[in-house]
């Protein structure tokens, strides 16, 4: 555990908290990152409200947005997705960059999700615990904990993918190497699920503004593992 000291996220303030973490079985790296991010408490314990004062809010299973949080929001146009779908301003001008650079290389993004309130999170959450039982917290968010109410989430796809296809498109590929240049990560990567605290998801990407999404991109690290160590 002393070698948690040189690792590039130490915090000195968890030092305790690295010392005590009962999981041996990670490496120091491992240990660091899962402390930093709350994961040596049980899931919706120890939480505190977000900051929504800035693009970059965290919320996940710790930080919660209040029932009345409402982000301002634009409809997007048709080309762009479903139908009546709303998003925030600001994410909704640079998906819409992002969108025609992906077109000049003949790939289509599409968003089929974004912005849902706190009531809308709840009926989402009852469908899930109807099929996932007692997975239910792998894939779906309690009300106020989800990011989608933010308006800065976005669920984007090829038309005609799904959850299960997308990745295998080269429009997913696109935004793998391009999403960051316009202030978008990849919320929910594969192999930082306890982390994050869901299951990968390629098609679920947030927007963070580019200076910080860059960072995330470069250091393959995650928004739980920044905002520890930068904003909090």
């Amino acid at each position: 555990m002393i070698h948690s000291l040189k690792e590039p996220y130490y915090l000195n303030k968890n030092l305790n908290r690295y010392l005590a973490y009962k999981n041996k079985n990670l490496s120091a790296k491992e240990i660091v990152s899962s402390i930093n991010t709350n994961r040596d408490y049980e899931y919706y314990t120890n939480t505190k409200k977000t900051d929504t004062s800035t693009y970059q809010m965290l919320v996940n299973k710790y930080y919660y947005l209040e029932k009345n949080y409402k982000p301002t929001l634009v409809t997007q146009q048709s080309i762009y997705g479903r139908v009546n779908v709303q998003m925030e301003t600001k994410t909704y001008e640079q998906f819409k960059k992002m969108y025609a650079k992906a077109k000049e290389e003949n790939l289509t993004l599409y968003v089929n999700s974004a912005y849902r309130s706190y009531s809308e999170q709840e009926e989402v959450f009852k469908e899930y615990e109807k099929t996932m039982k007692e997975h239910v917290l792998d894939y779906a968010a309690k009300p106020g904990y989800s990011e989608h109410q933010t308006g800065l989430a976005l669920d984007i796809f090829k038309p005609g993918t799904t959850t299960k296809t997308f990745e295998n498109t080269k429009e997913f590929k696109w935004l793998q190497e391009h999403a960051f240049e316009f202030g978008f990560i990849l919320r929910y990567p594969k192999g930082k699920e306890n982390i994050t605290g869901y299951d990968y998801e390629s098609w679920h990407y947030r927007y963070v503004g580019e200076e910080i999404a860059t960072y995330i991109h470069q250091n393959n690290i995650t928004l739980d593992e920044y905002y520890a160590f930068f904003l909090e």
